[in-house]
């Protein structure tokens, strides 16, 4: 039988400790350099443009940048908690979060180091924004790394339920299913990203890490329009046209059953899914629905949906049905 267990237990203490270490790579690099400097450095800190009359004190720009962050790592600490089942999600938000703190912590200490000996605001060296970027993917990736490898999904040997419709395929009969779609609500998502982009880019242009985080955000959803599926002996495929064919696989060890559903219930998921699953479900039916070994879902919007999921289950019955037998034998 299936063991039930949390999916997400394995690493997640490691990918919760790169969440809560990342915004402290701010304060840890200003703070010291202020302290060591503080007698070079000019009365205020001419570090986020307007004009040097508002600039604030070195104790106040200190103050709002640990409270800023402290802000931002406590929201990310209640993401993960919230999907604290979801290892994907958590690992994503570590590596998003360490990029951009990365970047923050070089682009403040290249800017302090800049006001040393300065009488007043110093221009921007057009060099800074190369090493902003350069940190903003350095530390992504290091939080990638720091953050550990995804746990193992959770697989299954049990047939389908005799409820379940299937496919009679026989042992060398081979079956291939193939669907395209297009959906609508990436290209929509993707929208929205890029305006935020271009508002934080407008509002802060000279921090440019967050506006490139979402204009990356959106043309990576925007290119998900188009969705290609295929069913074959070794599992669900889910491949994107406009990115190069890039995807994602469900294999057959990690399905318990497949079944149609007439709706997705509103759900959108997308590649990376949620607490319920992940998939591309355009609101309306018919929809091929994998209930997978964790208890999750995935989820793709097709006419032909009826096909698709007794093919699976013909796949599922007919491999574990011939596990079985060798077993007992």
């Amino acid at each position: 039988m299936t063991d039930f267990t949390d999916p997400a237990r394995p690493g997640r203490i490691r990918r919760l400790a790169v969440t809560v270490a990342a915004p402290l790579l701010v304060p840890a690099v200003s703070y010291p350099l202020v302290a060591w400097y503080g007698t070079r450095l000019p009365d205020r800190a001419y570090l986020d443009g307007g004009r040097p009359e508002y600039a604030s004190t070195w104790d106040g720009w200190l103050s709002g940048q640990f409270h800023g962050f402290l802000i931002v790592g406590a929201f990310c600490v209640l993401v993960f908690v919230h999907y604290w089942r979801w290892p994907g999600l958590q690992r994503l938000t570590a590596t998003l979060l360490a990029a951009v703190c990365a970047a923050r912590a070089v682009s403040d200490g290249a800017r302090v180091t800049l006001l040393i000996d300065a009488a007043g605001p110093v221009p921007q060296p057009t060099w800074l924004l190369g090493v902003e970027l350069a940190a903003l993917v350095i530390g992504g990736l290091l939080g990638w790394v720091l953050s550990g490898p995804l746990p193992a999904p959770l697989t299954t040997s049990d047939p389908p339920p005799p409820a379940a419709h299937a496919m009679a395929l026989t042992p060398e009969q081979r079956a291939v299913f193939t669907a395209s779609s297009w959906m609508r609500w990436p290209l929509l998502g993707g929208t929205v990203s890029l305006c935020l982009a271009a508002l934080v880019f407008v509002w802060d242009g000279e921090r440019p890490e967050l506006a490139v985080i979402l204009a990356l955000n959106g043309l990576f959803t925007m290119l998900q329009t188009r969705v290609s599926l295929q069913i074959d002996r070794n599992g669900v495929h889910v491949t994107f046209p406009l990115l190069g064919n890039l995807g994602r696989s469900v294999p057959y060890a990690t399905v318990r059953f497949a079944e149609v559903r007439s709706t997705t219930s509103g759900a959108r998921l997308g590649l990376f899914g949620g607490s319920r699953g992940w998939g591309y479900g355009g609101g309306r039916g018919p929809v091929l629905a994998l209930v997978l070994a964790d208890g999750r879902e995935f989820l793709y919007s097709t006419r032909d949906a009826e096909t698709a999921a007794e093919l699976v289950n013909g796949a599922l019955a007919r491999e574990r049905q011939g596990a079985g037998s060798a077993d007992h034998g």
